[in-house]
């Protein structure tokens, strides 16, 4: 089926469709430009064109409109928990953590601080690829 060949082919390159209130979405954005996209995306960008529909209904019956999905059209703040990619050992349990600057921290590999968060909620490096941290809850919340 295309439209699954689709679907998948996106999400090997970090990118999500999904439909959301009958309008298709393709997160995470900006997408990059044409010119420097790899060939096999673009080859996915030509197919999506001739088959917008299928995967539009294909997206659907998998995963429908959620009606009480939030307004992302108000003001709000995503508060979001990430966990490292390995797992640390302390010898006894410590202080809780507080983040004293909520941005991502800068790649140690190459210096970015530039990430992409994956649908299975792997945080990767927008330079050099690798794996930097997992994504373990995401909230939004709409501010009063």
């Amino acid at each position: 089926m295309i439209a699954r060949e689709i679907i998948e082919g996106y999400s090997r390159y970090g990118l999500r469709l999904s439909v959301h209130n009958g309008r298709l979405q393709i997160d995470p954005k900006p997408l990059p430009p044409p010119e420097t996209a790899p060939p096999e995306l673009r080859r996915l960008a030509r197919l999506f064109k001739q088959h917008r529909e299928e995967v539009i209904r294909l997206l659907q019956s998998e995963r429908p409109d959620m009606p009480n999905a939030p307004d992302m059209s108000k003001s709000g703040v995503v508060e979001a928990t990430f966990r490292p990619t390995v797992e640390l050992v302390y010898p006894e349990p410590g202080p809780a953590i507080r983040p004293v600057n909520p941005e991502f921290p800068r790649c140690p590999e190459c210096g970015v601080a530039r990430y992409w968060i994956t649908p299975t909620g792997k945080v990767v490096c927008g330079s050099c690829g690798q794996v930097r941290l997992i994504l373990t809850a995401i909230e939004y919340h709409v501010l009063q």
